[in-house]
């Protein structure tokens, strides 16, 4: 194991930080060596657990010097311990596995630079360019596959993927590329006491578990977003998009292998087994974030330990103010309905200030019946 000290001595308290760093390096590798006999008499899933134990942040408080510890488990020394358990076919790994390399894989984004991981993200589009007609065609696969199932017309509308959402998708992708930096970020800055300060500042979370309907464009909004603010993300996708996902994947980790940051930042997990597993890797992911419906929300939040961050209602509201320009907001509002009606977060409720409701309802009235939205 390394250990990256940083240690400030407190009151001008002069001890030798070379005697500390031998001090706390003998305690944390006491430590490692416990997990690490652990592993021997036990499953492969629960060793992957103690490794999401064994890499985490230590804080030590020792003779008034507060001690930061980064530890950081080198690789020869899984494979001596674990027979290359890591390395080996994501297929045949169960979710713990996956999630222990995405951890290790999400400590390693978290010390890229902006410009590295600007260009990470960068790579992905492009690589999504280049994988572009094995995408459609997964998709096509996938829409066939359903249609014969007997989806409902709107979840199909949600699965299907052509070329000119697909090329909205990679220019979103682009978007959050050039996004500033969200990382380092100060948000409060406090002086609490005379020596007292008080700082928030925005670091990455570290492994997200992100569960979404069969939408394969989520797929490059979130992996994109992840990997923009230095998180691993472990997808998981409704089950009618799997070959999409897998496809987008596939595509997304490709561009990955052209950057500094490793393709096994995202993982996608594909069956409703690994969407329960994941509920239980506390310890390896930090933060659940499902995208659906309320009972799914509800459901993940009483089967999980782990952090969830849940949503609300979802019913969108366009409100149109007495000091609204008419012409704007009527194309606002049709947008907003219009360009794509399956989306959770196209509008469902028109609210109109009653000063301009007498010459914004009948333009409104009229637009809205000529693009075949039925009005209530």
């Amino acid at each position: 194991a390394r250990l990256d000290l940083d240690a400030k001595h407190d009151r001008g308290r002069t001890k030798n930080l070379d005697d500390l760093f031998e001090e706390q390096h003998a305690l944390a590798a006491g430590a490692l060596e416990r997990d690490l006999l652990q592993f021997r008499p036990v499953a492969r899933g629960e060793r992957s657990l103690a490794i999401g134990r064994a890499i985490e942040r230590v804080v030590v408080v020792h003779d008034q010097f507060a001690v930061t510890c980064r530890m950081n488990v080198e690789l020869d020394l899984f494979d001596r311990q674990l027979g290359r358990v890591l390395e080996g076919d994501a297929a045949v790994l169960g979710p713990q596995e996956r999630a222990a390399a995405v951890r290790r894989s999400a400590m390693a984004l978290g010390q890229c630079s902006d410009q590295q991981r600007r260009q990470a993200v960068l790579a992905m589009a492009d690589a999504l360019e280049a994988n572009r007609d094995q995408i459609l065609a997964a998709n096509q696969a996938d829409l066939e596959a359903a249609r014969g199932d007997g989806l409902a017309p709107s979840l199909v509308a949600r699965l299907k993927l052509d070329g000119a959402k697909l090329d909205g998708a990679i220019a979103g992708v682009r978007q959050v590329a050039a996004l500033a930096d969200p990382l380092g970020r100060r948000q409060l800055h406090t002086e609490l006491d005379q020596g007292l300060v008080l700082e928030r500042i925005t670091v990455p979370l570290g492994v997200l578990g992100v569960i979404f309907e069969a939408r394969p464009d989520a797929v490059m909004q979130i992996a994109s977003l992840a990997i923009r603010s230095g998180n691993g993300a472990l997808l998981k996708g409704g089950r009618e998009a799997n070959r999409s996902c897998s496809a987008i994947l596939e595509a997304l980790r490709q561009g990955l292998a052209t950057s500094v940051v490793s393709p096994q930042s995202l993982e996608l997990l594909t069956s409703r087994e690994e969407s329960l597993g994941l509920l239980k890797l506390d310890g390896l992911v930090d933060l659940i974030i499902p995208r659906g419906s309320n009972a799914l929300v509800r459901f993940i939040q009483d089967n999980t330990r782990i952090p969830v961050l849940g949503h609300a209602d979802g019913i969108c509201h366009l409100y149109v103010d007495a000091a609204a320009d008419p012409a704007l907001a009527l194309r606002i509002a049709l947008d907003s309905k219009t360009q794509y009606p399956a989306a959770c977060n196209a509008i469902e409720t028109l609210l109109v200030h009653q000063a301009i409701a007498p010459a914004f309802l009948p333009q409104a009235v009229e637009a809205f019946a000529k693009a075949g939205v039925e009005l209530r």
